[in-house]
């Protein structure tokens, strides 16, 4: 018989007239890895609050344990804590700067001995901790110092460090992982798994699920639409449940490289290793690489967002290239940031005014203010971008992650008159946003505007884009056609940098 770790029926939340979970049922299999799954707006993140006390359910609903059943109304944070569940949400709230044992004595207090802290007693205890979860760190080691999948496990050991903790709720813990730590981060979550311990992995990424989770529920509009188990969790069959549809709804990317001339050219500098990458009008460039190769730093430099760029720049329009980010605007620069929360977002503007922010002063005329043509304006970038939302002047915080990004995009396209930046531009979004926003994409580069996109998703890369080039620490080691398989990129990421290690082993 199978046996539970946690049992929800009927939970529902409406807020006014919306109804975000209707009468949702879900079963979480003791000692597994269960998927909970949908696209942004589907309920998920309001199915999670419920299950962290934060949000208080619709009556009725329950919130069963195999010790006690909750009402899911009165469930608060003290009664998840007490039922057993921890959360590791994506901002994992570590400390770079203290050690992994510090990090863990946080929580629940440093040992005391007569002269201070009791610190072996400490690092014994959480040696101790990691070794349950085959975390091969010491708990002397700096944060800072470890991979970023070492992170996130050190804040899973932390979570689960009390007898008490049963269900461990996993908050897209791969979105800021480069590609090289994913499995590895996957791994050790089986490892927790096989031990005995109940996982609820929340995830955009639908290959990490079908390669991990045992079971999932899939939300849509606030419904459990599927129960996938097995060889049901296929990417395919995923989708199709999340999106309604079996149509991914893929960009279309260009096979020839397209017409028209170099817009701009990085050449090698000073201070910079990264040479002959050239863009033309209508292209989309990928650039990736691995943790540290500089890719960051090169977008913010071309958008002149830094003191002083890491790279000598041409412009093929007949302008200096811009050192400012006024100067970048106003020659058609538009750069959508990693960052969506802290730098794309205004989260309390509305989706109008974070849409047509740009764009005010061509609606003065005569000293009055056309709001009919703004909003009229607002309302077809709105529905050109697929952007779901209850109304034009709905505050941005409202909306999910995925409608916020799409936001920012639009108006980043609607500025982007010569060459687009774009810093991950789909991270922590689902399938079918995922596809709108490489749609739209696609869509600007048919007025010439030349796109350069950084991911570390390296899927993403081959759908999208016509060239692909690899980095490390701002030398070029690779650049591949569009539509090189994922893993070919990866392959050739490893291999070029082994060769340039073994290179400079032979010059010493």
């Amino acid at each position: 018989m199978t046996e539970y770790a946690l049992q929800l029926r009927g939970v529902g939340k409406t807020y006014g007239p919306t109804k975000v979970l209707a009468n949702v049922d879900v079963d979480i299999t003791k000692a597994s890895v269960h998927a909970l799954l949908g696209g942004n707006g589907s309920g998920k993140s309001t199915f999670i609050k419920i299950l962290a006390g934060i949000v208080p359910a619709d009556p009725q609903g329950t919130i069963r344990t195999p010790e006690k059943v909750y009402d899911a109304r009165e469930f608060n944070p003290h009664a998840a804590r007490k039922a057993g569940l921890r959360f590791v949400h994506q901002d994992l709230g570590l400390f770079d700067d203290l050690t992994v044992a510090e990090n863990i004595a946080l929580v629940d207090g440093f040992p005391k001995s007569s002269v201070g802290v009791a610190w072996r007693r400490l690092h014994r205890e959480v040696n101790d901790l990691l070794g349950r979860f085959s975390v091969p760190v010491s708990a002397r080691e700096r944060l800072g110092d470890l991979p970023a999948a070492m992170k996130t496990m050190v804040a899973v050991a932390r979570a689960l460090r009390d007898e008490e903790a049963s269900v461990l709720v996993l908050d897209e813990p791969t979105a800021s992982l480069p590609p090289q730590e994913v499995e590895q981060l996957l791994s050790a979550l089986r490892t927790c798994r096989d031990n005995g311990q109940t996982i609820i992995y929340v995830s955009h990424r639908l290959e990490e699920v079908a390669a991990l989770a045992d079971e999932a529920t899939v939300l849509r509009d606030g419904q459990v639409v599927g129960r996938p188990v097995g060889q049901g969790l296929t990417q395919n069959n995923l989708a199709a449940l999340m999106s309604g549809t079996s149509d991914r709804r893929p960009a279309l990317r260009r096979v020839d490289p397209p017409p028209g001339s170099e817009r701009l050219s990085i050449s090698e500098s000073p201070d910079s290793n990264v040479k002959g990458i050239t863009i033309h009008a209508g292209e989309i460039v990928g650039i990736s690489g691995l943790a540290d190769s500089g890719v960051t730093s090169m977008l913010r430099s071309l958008y002149g967002a830094r003191e002083k760029s890491t790279c000598c720049v041409t412009s093929h329009t007949g302008e200096a290239w811009p050192t400012t980010t006024y100067q970048a605007a106003k020659q058609g620069i538009a750069y959508v940031p990693r960052d969506r929360l802290d730098e794309g977002i205004y989260a309390d503007l509305s989706v109008r005014e974070n849409l047509m922010l740009p764009h005010l002063n061509k609606y003065w005329s005569l000293g009055r203010f056309q709001r009919q043509k703004e909003k009229a304006e607002g309302y077809n970038l709105m529905h050109r971008h697929s952007v779901r939302a209850p109304d034009l002047d709905s505050p941005a915080y409202t909306l999910s992650g995925g409608n916020q990004q799409k936001i920012v995009i639009a108006r980043a396209i609607s500025t982007a008159s010569s060459v687009l930046l774009l810093d991950e531009p789909t991270q922590g979004v689902d399938v079918a946003a995922r596809a709108d926003i490489h749609n739209a994409l696609r869509e600007a580069t048919t007025n010439g505007t030349s796109i350069l996109v950084a991911s570390t998703d390296f899927e993403e890369l081959s759908a999208l884009c016509d060239r692909i080039i690899l980095l490390d620490k701002g030398h070029l080691l690779a650049e591949l056609p569009g539509g090189t398989p994922a893993a070919t990129i990866l392959e050739t990421l490893y291999s070029s940098l082994e060769t340039e290690q073994n290179d400079n082993i032979h010059q010493q």
